[in-house]
């Protein structure tokens, strides 16, 4: 639902959500990375993505990932970007 309503400001909750017990629960929190992307940092879901050992984390992840290089505010920026 965080990431359904656009609340980037619980991006770090989010964040805490990935590593839930419950498989509902981290796949709901990995699929909103995707739509919170534009606050969260690349390195930091770079880093998840290199532990990542299920098929749909590594998935949900990538997705992430992707969403955040696109959110860059410019063509230049987003070729450039050293995600820092």
């Amino acid at each position: 639902m965080l990431g359904e309503k656009g609340a980037r400001g619980e991006i770090d909750r989010v964040y805490r959500l990935t590593e839930d017990a419950d498989p509902a629960i981290r796949d709901a929190s990995l699929r909103a990375l995707a739509n919170l992307a534009g606050d969260a940092r690349p390195p930091r879901l770079v880093s998840m993505l290199e532990k990542a050992t299920e098929n749909d984390t590594i998935v949900r992840l990538r997705e992430a990932i992707a969403a955040a290089v696109l959110r860059n505010p410019t063509r230049a920026e987003r070729e450039t970007s050293s995600f820092s």
